[in-house]
């Protein structure tokens, strides 16, 4: 696979794993959260699709995703401390659904105030 621009890794990018079914497979350092992560993908597709309950414009994005989100960021920071061959399916996967392989993926979080940033 070709190499290709940063990806900048966001809420839009991890609401779009969560709900894939073959994520949770193809990435199994996170399987932990596919039910968590495919209730919130469900609910939030709902939300779009039924008129009245909301939508995925809506501000609410961010915040209904973020302690997931956080969850995520947490165990892949834990992982690239101690063992980070394990965050290559992670990569892969990313890569096969852009089409080339982004140099760097790149992960924020924050932590106790501080924001720390992981390069894939």
């Amino acid at each position: 696979m070709t190499d290709g621009p940063p990806l900048v890794f966001n809420h839009i990018i991890f609401h779009g794993m969560i709900g894939d079914p073959k994520f949770y497979s193809r990435v199994s350092a996170f399987f932990f959260m596919k039910e968590q992560g495919l209730a919130i993908y469900e609910k939030m597709l709902e939300a779009m699709l039924t008129p009245g309950v909301g939508c995925l414009g809506c501000s609410n994005v961010k915040k209904t995703l973020q302690p997931l989100m956080s969850m995520f960021a947490e165990h892949a920071f834990k992982l690239a401390q101690d063992s980070p061959e394990a965050l290559e399916p992670l990569v892969e996967y990313i890569a096969d659904k852009k089409g080339y392989r982004p140099k760097p993926i790149v992960i924020y979080y924050r932590y106790e105030g501080i924001v720390h940033k992981l390069e894939l």
